[in-house]
């Protein structure tokens, strides 16, 4: 069983920043995976950038949603080229968290364009 939901809609990156849920909630979401009856196999990101600049993206991982623990980065970080578009799966079987999002930046700022990226978690 899958599923999907947008995790940065329609970001206008602007700068060199790192920007995530944290900085930016009104385009950046936190999404809870964790599920003790059908567990995460694997999910896949879709990252589609318009931006004139490539970005780095990395997963970041937490307990909860509050704030107060601070974020995990989870795998390697991915660079979509500007203009460009990307699909990263990850095996998630080993890894028991409940939360996950996403942190985006590049390192030469952006003049047009923004960041979209959906999530498909995949379960048992």
């Amino acid at each position: 069983m899958a599923y999907g939901r947008v995790i940065v809609n329609n970001y206008p990156l602007r700068d060199t920043n790192i920007h995530s849920y944290r900085t930016d909630p009104n385009y950046f979401s936190i999404v809870q995976i964790g599920n003790e009856i059908k567990p995460v196999i694997a999910y896949a990101v879709f990252i589609y950038n318009t931006t004139d600049q490539n970005i780095s993206v990395q997963a970041i991982v937490n307990v909860d949603t509050t704030q107060t623990y601070p974020d995990i980065s989870f795998g390697n970080p991915y660079t979509v080229n500007s203009s460009g578009d990307g699909w990263f799966v990850e095996n998630f079987q080993n890894y028991p968290v409940e939360y996950i999002s996403y942190q985006v930046s590049a390192s030469t700022a952006p003049i047009i364009g923004y960041v979209f990226m959906e999530l498909f978690v995949y379960r048992r």
